[in-house]
């Protein structure tokens, strides 16, 4: 088993041929300054966003984060174990401010910015092409920058008998596209698509927690009338659970994750909502998970 008391990060600002991004040749790699960030995944189409605070960096480090829609990247890992990418994305705002003897920059980013806002399609496909076929075509033409696709459900196998034709931006050409097959996507990374059903998951292979491998305190039961309570009328009235982790940045939204060892919260769940945070010198390093019943 991992260390997981020896953490480490690294977080890579810029990258040549960076989508959008002007002098994107310049970049640096951090390992060892103080961060604080908070890595926001969903279950939906909402962009996975990266809030992040760095501290005491160099003027020219900090002229790079100014390049507009320069990318950032941040792994994590555990003593010798691989880095794992947690968050790939673009800058979308960066501000630097002197606070007592410590300069902070803080930085706000999105995976796939660029692409969902510039990427369009003009599409035009046949009689009798399939929702997989005029997936793959949206994605290839509107977003160049995906390298892999990982779909899953039984209507990806539905005919359009008179074809299918699209037109516009890319992200709500997708949106249109599965709400009517009962499908959802998420763009991960920046560079992989995952499309899989409503009442579904990413057939990713699931993550298994214990309190013996991270798993922290009890997992809270969550249900509908809590919901009710919370006035999240979006929300699903659906019976699962809230808990905390070590950081284990494999835990993506629509992946499943099976509990052992909890007492009263042991089965197999479908994530819907994902939170990565951490601070290099502080004691928080961590990932909640809200999830369903599955």
């Amino acid at each position: 088993m991992s260390l997981k008391w020896l953490r480490k990060y690294r977080l890579t600002i810029g990258k040549e041929n960076t989508v959008g991004a002007k002098n994107a040749a310049q970049s640096v790699i951090i390992t060892d300054s103080h961060i604080e960030f908070d890595v926001s995944v969903t279950g939906d189409s909402k962009l996975n966003t990266l809030d992040l605070k760095i501290y005491n960096l160099s003027r020219s480090t900090i002229a790079i984060f100014d390049i507009e829609n320069v990318q950032v990247t941040l792994e994590v890992g555990y003593a010798d174990d691989p880095f794992v990418v947690l968050f790939k994305g673009e800058k979308t705002y960066m501000t630097t401010a002197k606070k007592g003897t410590e300069v902070i920059t803080t930085v706000k980013a999105a995976e796939g910015s660029v692409a969902t806002k510039e990427g369009q399609v003009n599409s035009t496909l046949p009689q009798g092409a399939k929702v997989k076929d005029v997936l793959n075509k949206l994605i290839s033409e509107g977003m160049p920058e995906v390298k892999s696709i990982n779909m899953n459900g039984e209507t990806l196998e539905r005919l359009y008998n008179k074809g299918y034709s699209a037109s516009g931006n890319v992200k709500k050409a997708l949106d249109d596209l599965c709400k009517s097959n009962n499908l959802q996507w998420t763009l991960d990374k920046g560079d992989t698509i995952n499309i899989y059903p409503l009442n579904g998951d990413t057939k990713v292979k699931a993550i298994q927690l214990t309190p013996y491998n991270g798993l922290i305190n009890t997992p809270e039961k969550t249900n509908k009338e809590i919901d009710k309570l919370k006035k999240d009328l979006d929300k699903a009235d659906t019976a699962g659970v809230k808990f905390e982790c070590l950081l284990e940045p494999l835990i993506q939204a629509g992946g499943v994750v099976q509990l052992q060892g909890t007492f009263n919260a042991d089965g197999n769940y479908k994530v819907t909502k994902v939170s990565h945070s951490g601070g290099y010198e502080s004691d928080d390093w961590t990932t909640t998970v809200e999830a369903v019943n599955y």
